[in-house]
């Protein structure tokens, strides 16, 4: 599973020890606020949306 985290979230994150802080920093992060939800959907959307597969990629390597 791959996720990816925005420059702002990293500063915030960057700083905490463990992964449980990380973990709860960011659930609370993504649950907490519909409009953050919303907009985080519609980002991993644009994301699909726009991923393409190289001519010369293999599907193993496309899915690096």
């Amino acid at each position: 599973m791959f996720f990816q985290v925005l420059d702002t979230i990293f500063t915030r994150i960057m700083i905490l020890k463990t992964t449980k802080e990380i973990w709860d920093h960011l659930k609370k992060y993504n649950v907490g606020d519909e409009r953050i939800q919303s907009m985080h959907v519609l980002w991993l959307r644009r994301e699909f949306d726009v991923e393409k597969m190289k001519a010369s990629d293999t599907i193993k390597e496309y899915w690096k």
